[in-house]
């Protein structure tokens, strides 16, 4: 019997929704959420970003990104900084803990990324990625 575009789209939201809970119970060990991941891994090498910058690169609504960025200068994960020339503003930048946590959750993703495709051929591996990009692309194509 051949699996029809349902079944499909209902095993990649399940496979979806596997890979976010395993994501969100590693990180809770962790101490943070997706979001403050997020916030953690947009920082790149820029060693200063402000609120507006962070909520940019992440696509998200400053007063969230306002809010998340609380939550970790409160964990001592980050630090704000006024800018010199303005003082009503402020750059963020990561602490000594949010570097540390941030390198640790690299490893931690990469690990769960190797974890992800065990008993995946190279080819198997190829193909996969052609068919996630396609169907990014329709989706793209339907809104």
């Amino acid at each position: 019997m051949a699996v029809t575009n349902k079944e499909l789209a209902f095993a990649l939201r399940k496979m979806e929704r596997c890979h976010r809970s395993f994501t969100d119970e590693k990180l809770e060990k962790k101490g943070i959420h997706l979001s403050q991941l997020r916030i953690l891994h947009s920082f790149g090498e820029d060693s200063y970003l402000s609120q507006v910058e962070i909520s940019n690169r992440l696509n998200v609504s400053p007063p969230h990104i306002a809010m998340a960025i609380k939550k970790m200068v409160t964990a001592g994960q980050l630090e704000k900084v006024p800018q010199e020339n303005d003082m009503r503003y402020n750059r963020i930048h990561l602490t000594a803990t949010g570097k540390q946590l941030r390198e640790d959750t690299f490893d931690m993703l990469h690990a769960m990324e190797d974890g992800l495709f065990v008993g995946f051929s190279q080819a198997d591996k190829d193909l996969l990625f052609q068919f996630v990009n396609q169907i990014s692309k329709n989706i793209k194509k339907s809104k």
